[in-house]
């Protein structure tokens, strides 16, 4: 989410959103390489068609859109990638070991804090003490973040 939130400084959000359904093209693609699993040519054509469709949208955004740089492709790109690693690595390696989904998706917030902190300390050491701070003084946030946390992991 990372890079495709840093993309839209280079794009507009309805190509964000473009990319974001084109998710099965590196999925099946990584669910193929990594996991191993077979697809039928009608998944495949599928894809292909998908593929196609967000070709001729970008291609048409990219000469009227004001805002679309080619650096904004490769972060959505990569974003896009991620997504479809994290999912193939919870379907070979999490779910291998008779996971619950509860568990999958408390490691899959755990690393996604420890991420969050990491790129925080590396990007913005003094922001990581304001957002300490600002938590501090507002108790009622972290009550209601808690709350919401607990009431959609259920």
């Amino acid at each position: 989410m990372y890079t495709t939130n840093w993309g839209l400084q280079y794009l507009s959000y309805t190509t964000r959103i473009i990319f974001k359904a084109a998710k099965p093209v590196p999925t099946m693609l990584l669910e193929w390489l990594y996991v191993g699993k077979r697809f039928s040519r009608v998944e495949v054509f599928n894809v292909a068609i998908l593929t196609f469709g967000i070709t001729m949208f970008s291609c048409g955004e990219a000469r009227d859109a004001p805002t679309f740089h080619f650096y904004g492709v490769v972060l959505m790109v990569l974003g896009i990638f991620f997504d479809s690693w994290t999912s193939n690595y919870e379907k070979k390696d999490v779910f291998s070991y008779n996971a619950s989904h509860c568990e999958a998706m408390f490691f899959a917030s755990l690393l996604g804090t420890l991420w969050t902190v990491g790129t925080l300390v590396l990007t913005d050491f003094n922001m990581l003490f304001d957002a300490i701070y600002f938590c501090t003084q507002q108790p009622l946030v972290m009550c209601n973040v808690f709350f919401l946390i607990n009431i959609t992991n259920k």
